[in-house]
């Protein structure tokens, strides 16, 4: 969800430089893998997608890896063979191997961005393809989706996390800017848009401006639409809680979700991550925005088995998940731990094993199926 646009203005490059899409991976010259790592899982994904198109491309086809993963665990790539890395937020070196006529840089950001199928299921290749029924080919599903850049990179330091290896700090876009490509989006006939960001609630203080200021220029755009706000996080929330209070309140009708990434009901935990902030300020927060706006979805994310996480800590997150659960329309992500390469956490003692996260998340999920109409999405990382 957050590159998007990158990708799209990858495709656009070199649509503009006299390439052809080939949706034939096996006849291709140059095959462009976009990669995440942000959990093990999606490094072991997109691990895999490298392996089978080398296994399948032709012998001449350039591989160009693309996203986190060459930030991430570059050493991993390096044991794969030959490959071209280009990592998150440095795609205009793309230029030193497509020699282009127009330059990367040159190329505008795409708020219409192509939707694609993959190819690339767990039986491997031989495995049909959704109801599109292709077999190693990708292609255009004939949907496009709205997204309108906000900014890359974060002012965390969560230690958990290794998104910043490859995003680094926080570099947000004018606001005039945004505001454009929002405008013509909508004006275009766009019923939904994604504000595509890392942070999106930390946007634009590295520019004398914030989140507070976009939300009031987005919503001050008139159409029949509904935003996605994803990655909104506590800290930045809490911060400028009393103007964005009144914005979501007021625009509730006019925003799909807001995925809020609390993480953990245990403070302790929260501390070990270098979350600065306490579960009772997220409760009375969250409490207080959906007493005032009961209808609005709220997506809150969950990590299990975090180091140290003990049976204690769990059954505060627990706590936390029923409680809100029970009284608001919250619904929940739960991601399961796992290493990452250079991050505080890999080298944090008292890991807690595979087995117990497990039992953790079924715990979580049967804590919320009492629900009448439980919406759980659970990520196994």
């Amino acid at each position: 969800m957050r590159k998007r646009t990158d990708n799209q203005k990858i495709y656009d490059y070199m649509i503009k430089n006299g390439f052809k899409f080939e949706s034939d991976y096996g006849k291709a010259d140059m095959i462009f893998i976009d990669t995440c790592a942000y959990c093990q899982m999606e490094e072991d994904n997109s691990v895999n997608a490298i392996q089978r198109c080398l296994d399948y491309k032709k012998e001449s086809a350039q591989i160009i890896v693309l996203g986190c993963l060459p930030a991430i665990n570059p050493l991993r790539l390096e044991q794969m063979g030959k490959l071209h890395c280009v990592p998150s937020g440095r795609f205009n070196e793309l230029d030193k191997f497509i020699k282009p006529k127009i330059d990367y840089d040159s190329i505008p950001d795409n708020t219409k961005v192509r939707d694609f199928y993959s190819p690339f299921v767990k039986e491997g290749l031989n495995q049909k393809v959704g109801q599109n029924n292709l077999l190693g080919k990708y292609g255009y599903t004939g949907n496009d989706v709205n997204h309108v850049k906000v900014a890359t990179g974060c002012l965390g330091n969560c230690s958990y996390c290794a998104i910043k290896l490859a995003w680094g700090k926080l570099k947000s876009r004018p606001l005039e800017d945004i505001l454009k490509d929002f405008k013509r989006v909508i004006k275009n006939g766009a019923k939904e848009v994604t504000l595509e960001a890392h942070d999106l609630s930390s946007y634009g203080l590295d520019i004398d401006t914030n989140v507070v200021a976009l939300l009031r220029g987005v919503f001050g755009v008139e159409g029949d639409y509904k935003l996605v706000l994803h990655d909104f996080n506590p800290l930045w929330l809490m911060h400028f809680y009393k103007e964005l209070k009144e914005i979501l309140v007021n625009n509730h009708q006019r925003i799909k979700y807001i995925n809020i990434p609390v993480q953990s009901g245990s403070n302790r935990i929260l501390k070990l991550m270098h979350r600065p902030y306490k579960i009772e300020q997220i409760k009375e927060m969250l409490s207080d925005l959906m007493q005032a706006a009961p209808s609005l979805w709220v997506l809150c994310d969950i990590m299990i088995g975090f180091p140290g996480e003990t049976s204690e800590d769990f059954e505060e997150t627990k706590m936390f998940v029923k409680e809100m659960g029970e009284k608001y329309k919250i619904n929940y992500w739960f991601t399961k731990f796992s290493v990452r390469p250079n991050t505080e956490a890999e080298k944090m003692e008292n890991k807690v094993d595979e087995k117990t996260k497990e039992e953790r998340e079924n715990a979580l999920r049967m804590v919320l199926s009492s629900k009448a109409e439980p919406a759980v999405t659970v990520a196994a990382a």
